[in-house]
């Protein structure tokens, strides 16, 4: 967006003139004023996305470049309209055109002044639905994730963060550690795409730490063949999903409907969308982490062990291993037989197999 006043009614003017041609179903309101009869039958969806972040984008510079509150309220107002919940896009589309005829009617009616005029930083800040953390690896993952809770719970670009998909970003000119401080305190829910690489990334660890450490929900997002056992920290000790397994990516949607009080979509809108990203997360399991795994896997007297160097870590479950391919860490839970006869065992707490606990 340019700085003159020229430039910004150009803009204004341009956008509400796309309008009614990205949903045409918008003029059956001016007809009867009934919200009820916009549909998004014939919404150019690519379009719609593309004009929805200029709306916003504009809207958010003009709501920092005016010394009023006029345009920051128009602002504050666009943020509203997301929150709604409405039936169809092609509603946002036409509550979004008044916002820019207000805008238009502002701008010609008063002095305003340039963009570097000092930016109100006393007003309160938008709150993020979903902050989405992961490594910049795994944005295949998190395109999909958007993907699938754009059509399950109709959330749009304002409502997720996510720094690395496009529509999704931080906004330009922000100080990336503030803001990012900022929206992973503030935001409604954080999911954590967890997979080898996050594990390896620093910005993802600060991020899940700063959001376990200010206990608001959080919700571990396994990826890409991780499993529970691989996690490390205080992570470690929360109930992770899976992206692999079609039903736990269900229950997530289940409750983050819940927690935003957002109705969700019928399954058939989105089923396909899971599909794909679970065969996605399946078909993408990072091979050399988990070769290097079993490399590190031994059998020894009676159960696993998870070698590393002079470092020997378990016992884990035979069973579990062998038929689930999961390192289940055993637990000492010894039989007393009565008459001071007691045998030493290891118990397991998911299969609840007991095996002999070798004495040194």
């Amino acid at each position: 967006m340019h700085n003159s006043k020229k430039d910004i009614i150009e803009h204004i003017s341009k956008l509400s003139g796309e309008a009614e041609k990205i949903a045409p179903s918008i003029l059956r309101f001016d007809e009867n004023g009934n919200y009820g009869s916009v549909t998004d039958e014939h919404l150019k969806h690519d379009e719609y996305l593309r004009w929805d972040i200029e709306v916003q984008a504009l809207l958010k510079k003009l709501s920092e470049m005016y010394p009023s509150d006029q345009y920051y309220e128009l602002y504050k107002k666009y943020n509203d309209n997301k929150s709604m919940r409405v039936h169809s896009k092609s509603i946002y589309v036409h509550m979004n055109l008044q916002l820019l005829k207000a805008a238009l009617h502002f701008i010609t009616s008063t002095n305003v002044p340039s963009l570097t005029s000092k930016i109100n930083t006393q007003r309160e800040p938008m709150k993020m639905d979903i902050f989405i953390s992961h490594s910049s690896k795994d944005k295949d993952i998190a395109e999909q994730l958007i993907d699938i809770l754009s059509h399950s719970l109709k959330l749009d670009s304002g409502d997720i963060r996510c720094t690395s998909v496009d529509g999704y970003r931080l906004p330009g000119g922000t100080k990336t550690e503030d803001q990012l401080k900022a929206e992973i305190h503030d935001c409604e829910i954080l999911i954590g795409i967890i997979t080898s690489y996050s594990l390896k990334s620093a910005y993802v660890l600060f991020e899940l730490g700063a959001r376990w450490g200010c206990n608001k929900p959080m919700k571990p997002l396994l990826a890409k063949g991780l499993n529970p056992e691989q996690l490390e920290g205080p992570i470690r000790g929360m109930n992770c999903l899976n992206c692999s397994n079609s039903s736990e990516i269900h229950q997530m949607i289940d409750e983050i409907s819940s927690m935003l009080d957002i109705p969700k979509q019928p399954v058939s809108v989105y089923q396909n969308k899971i599909d794909s990203l679970v065969s996605y997360s399946n078909a993408n399991i990072n091979k050399t982490d988990l070769d290097s795994n079993k490399q590190n896997e031994i059998f020894s007297k009676g159960a696993y062990w998870k070698v590393n160097g002079e470092n020997k870590e378990g016992p884990f479950c035979q069973v579990c291993k062998e038929k689930d391919n999961k390192l289940i860490r055993l637990s000492e839970d010894d039989v007393d037989e009565g008459n001071g006869h007691v045998i030493p065992t290891y118990f397991c707490r998911v299969c609840k197999n007991t095996y002999d606990r070798p004495v040194d």
